[in-house]
């Protein structure tokens, strides 16, 4: 199963997912297995994001995880633990244990 969530109005994200989960009256989707890519940018500027589970709260436009992340940008590779994207301002914060890799 895929599951993709585009806002085609504020932002050039497009969200996949190989689940999302949500329950009465919650405004947030826990999605499992995601892709975050920033299609809206240049080729070697786009930015795609990966990880094993991310809270998406698409009314204000945020993505968090306390998790394992994976930032690729062109020849640099960023991984964390835990991570909040603020996607209508394409703010990105890694929150703990950042390691990059850049490769010509």
């Amino acid at each position: 199963m895929r599951v993709e969530y585009r806002d085609e109005q504020a932002v050039d994200w497009s969200i996949r997912a190989a689940r999302a989960v949500t329950g009465d009256y919650r405004s947030y989707l826990d999605l499992e297995d995601i892709r975050l890519e920033n299609e809206g940018a240049a080729a070697g500027d786009r930015m795609i994001i990966e990880s094993p589970h991310l809270r998406l709260d698409p009314e204000r436009y945020l993505a968090f995880t306390d998790g394992p992340v994976d930032v690729r940008v062109g020849n640099t590779t960023l991984g964390s633990i835990g991570l909040e994207a603020q996607l209508r301002e394409d703010v990105i914060e890694f929150k703990s244990d950042v390691q990059a890799t850049y490769r010509k």
